[in-house]
């Protein structure tokens, strides 16, 4: 599961562009628009779709199907590019596109008298194409969602499914998938996606989280003792420090003598 989680994220994940291609727009130039985003979207060419999609839209701006397919084909861009560099580092490097903030406004509210356009803004909870895009307070606002102040911890844990992620500025960072359950359970993934060896596969783990008393959150997992003292490890017990404004956390820890801490190799997670 965390495998195909990490996946979905260097994929472009449209996973509900196929479907939406099945009713078309009332006119011959805009299902042409439509259809050649979905197609371009599929061959991994997000930013041609956006602008076939775009296309769409001029033609029938009533198109809920449109704007929510643009604004998917725009999320994992705007979401990778826009990240985090690393711990304690400021805002993201650049705002989120004005289109997509534009169709998530436009599709919350229509969605109060259109029947397609409240079904996607539902759908768009749970689709992985918008994951990394859902974390700041411009697309929360736009989508009426709470800012995440306002969240518990464990909420802010298990919303949208309970991943986060962090991907490596270069080869010597690698790529962190954590994927948080109900009932305390969570699962971490480590890539390298640099390696050369081509047998190596991704570290997997499982331990638990809870709350602690000042409302922070500790993570518990256990070790293999005889793993190679140059692995990069979690110590037994560490904890998560949340962001103020964005879906984003750092690992603060202590490791034991001789290992590196994983938290220092990675950039903060985020969703």
């Amino acid at each position: 599961m965390i495998e195909t989680a990490r996946l979905s994220f260097q994929v472009l994940p449209l996973p509900l562009l196929l479907s939406l291609a099945l009713s078309a727009p009332p006119s011959a130039d805009a299902v042409r628009a439509y259809t050649e985003g979905v197609r371009q979207a599929r061959e991994g060419d997000p930013w041609a779709a956006r602008l076939s999609f775009g296309k769409a839209i001029a033609l029938n701006p009533g198109d809920a199907r449109a704007r929510y397919a643009r604004a998917a084909a725009e999320a994992p861009e705007f979401g990778n590019s826009g990240s985090l560099g690393s711990k304690g580092m400021g805002e993201p490097r650049c705002a989120p596109p004005s289109t997509l903030v534009d169709d998530l406004t436009w599709l919350r509210e229509r969605a109060a008298t259109d029947a397609e356009a409240k079904k996607l803004l539902a759908a768009l909870a749970t689709d992985p194409a918008f994951d990394s895009v859902t974390n700041g307070p411009e697309v929360r606002a736009a989508l009426g969602w709470p800012a995440v102040a306002t969240l518990k911890p464990a909420d802010r844990l298990l919303e949208r499914a309970g991943r986060w992620f962090s991907f490596g500025m270069d080869c010597s960072f690698p790529e962190l998938t954590l994927a948080f359950a109900a009932k305390g359970r969570v699962r971490l993934q480590v890539f390298h996606r640099c390696s050369l060896d081509p047998a190596a596969k991704p570290l997997l783990t499982t331990g638990t989280w809870s709350l602690l008393p000042d409302g922070r959150v500790e993570l518990a997992f256990k070790w293999d003792e005889t793993a190679p003292s140059d692995e990069l490890w979690l110590p037994a017990r560490t904890t998560i420090e949340f962001d103020a404004e964005r879906q984003r956390f750092h690992l603060e820890g202590t490791p034991a003598a001789g290992r590196k801490f994983l938290g220092d190799f990675s950039n903060s997670l985020r969703k």
